[in-house]
């Protein structure tokens, strides 16, 4: 068994399905860790005592105000999962190897809101020989593989994509979700250019309009305002179709070129109306990352993405805003 501490009870924590006792969604890291066979949830954290006695009414287990609290010999704890927010990742992850020695830390995104953060969280987990990957559910999603297959078959001859990408709620806290899984379909960023800056509107962050050219591919990121709704969906154009990523993932489609028929002389070409689906689990998406995980901790292959991922992540996007600021 993995034996697993969690650090952070709120949403992302415990929240998001805490009222679900059904065995058929998985949205949270409480419960999918306490419900995965290979997984042993020995106890969670957290500063808020009412969300302490919720997690210990569900999952029946310890929890703990602080690390310091926690009364577990250092070499019991083989996973740290860190779903508190950003700015206190390094912290966290600084008062986790001052008495712990685990194996894997698995991280909220994004790693860190600046390079040198994001740096010395990838440095400590080096040093002390642990594991670093960072929670970008949709990497895990089989729907993420069978796209990236299909990508790199399109790819495989020197086509570019182009595509747009609409977000809400922050470049880098929500933003980042997509920018990732582009950044794993279509190569590493290579350069940008800002179109809007657009007001602030999120604390730590920005919401800039901005072309990303990837290394096989173009996409246009824009943003939307979350107060009137959420709104995250890709569309990326191929030569011979369009592949809809829509619902932040939850549907995903595309649609393909209708052939011309004979001695139909200056038509022009169309897409069908007809969609080919392209399934998604993304009412399991949590659990998928710990099936993912448990097979890393098997030594088989894995769909996650690594510390080093993550932290070229941070620093691309960093570049970007950059470059806007010093645009204006």
């Amino acid at each position: 068994m993995i034996k697993s501490v969690l650090i952070g009870l709120g949403n992302i924590g415990m929240g998001y399905d805490s009222g679900d006792a059904s065995e058929s969604t998985f949205l949270s890291h409480a419960k999918s860790l306490f419900h995965h066979p290979e997984f042993d949830l020995i106890c969670g954290v957290d500063i808020d005592k009412t969300s302490r006695l919720k997690f210990e009414s569900l999952f029946k287990r310890p929890t703990y105000q602080t690390l310091n609290d926690i009364e577990i010999n250092i070499y019991d704890i083989d996973l740290f999962v860190i779903a508190v927010p950003t700015k206190f990742h390094k912290s966290i992850i600084e008062q986790i190897f001052e008495r712990h020695h685990p194996k894997v830390i698995l991280c909220e995104k994004p790693l860190a809101y600046t390079d040198d953060d994001a740096q010395a969280i990838i440095d400590l987990c080096t040093d002390n020989e642990c594991a670093v990957f960072v929670n970008y559910i949709r990497r895990s999603d089989p729907s993420a593989v069978e796209i990236k297959n299909l990508i790199d078959e399109t790819c495989s001859t020197g086509n570019r994509l182009k595509g747009v990408c609409w977000y809400t709620k922050g470049f880098l806290h929500n933003g980042s979700h997509f920018y990732n899984l582009l950044e794993h379909w279509l190569g590493m960023a290579i350069d940008s250019k800002i179109i809007n800056r657009n007001a602030q509107r999120v604390v730590y962050d920005e919401e800039p309009d901005v072309c990303i050219a990837f290394e096989r591919g173009d996409i246009i990121f824009l943003s939307g305002r979350e107060e009137f709704y959420s709104l995250y969906s890709i569309e990326i154009l191929f030569d011979d179709k369009k592949l809809v990523y829509d619902s932040g993932g939850e549907e995903i489609y595309f649609t393909s070129v209708v052939p011309i028929s004979d001695g139909a002389a200056g038509q022009t070409p169309s897409l069908s109306k007809k969609k080919t689906v392209i399934k998604s689990d993304l009412a399991n998406y949590q659990m998928n990352v710990y099936k993912e995980l448990a097979k890393f901790m098997r030594n088989e292959p894995y769909a996650l993405c690594s510390g080093m991922e993550a932290l070229h992540t941070v620093k691309s996007m960093n570049v970007v805003l950059s470059n806007f600021v010093s645009e204006i």
